[in-house]
């Protein structure tokens, strides 16, 4: 016989899983784009969200290097946010295109038009939200 428990009840015995273990990869550049999501001022910022300000300078040197290797960046704001809200730190350079949308940023936008007409078929995705515009977009 079971006895049945809330969770409540059983939050005592929740074993977290362990993290998984980094993988060296390979990343082919002429195929794949990096993906800037939501580093804008108005969510960005220390008040809000400090750990995404301290991220900033990793962030920088992720850019630096897909754009040292050729790689497209791809930058996407949250849908009535102006281009110039994107944190200067990370700002898009010449040609970069910018997309506009909600959680998905794939919804409503031309994500998937700029990636085939690239013959992008990998991602590298960061952003200010992973439970957000990264689960979603990704």
């Amino acid at each position: 016989m079971t006895t049945e428990q809330t969770i409540i009840e059983e939050w005592g015995n929740i074993q977290i899983p362990t993290p998984p273990k980094p993988e060296e990869v390979t990343v082919e550049s002429e195929s794949t784009a990096l993906l800037v999501l939501d580093f804008q001022n108005m969510n960005c910022n220390q008040e809000r969200r400090p750990r995404c300000v301290e991220s900033l300078s990793k962030v920088q040197r992720l850019l630096s290097k897909a754009r040292e290797k050729g790689m497209l960046v791809v930058y996407a704001l949250i849908r009535s946010s102006p281009v110039q809200d994107i944190r200067d730190e990370v700002k898009p350079q010449g040609h970069e295109p910018i997309v506009k949308s909600g959680v998905d940023k794939f919804y409503k936008t031309d994500l998937e038009n700029i990636l085939t007409t690239n013959a992008i078929t990998k991602v590298i995705v960061t952003g200010t939200s992973a439970h957000g515009a990264v689960l979603h977009t990704a």
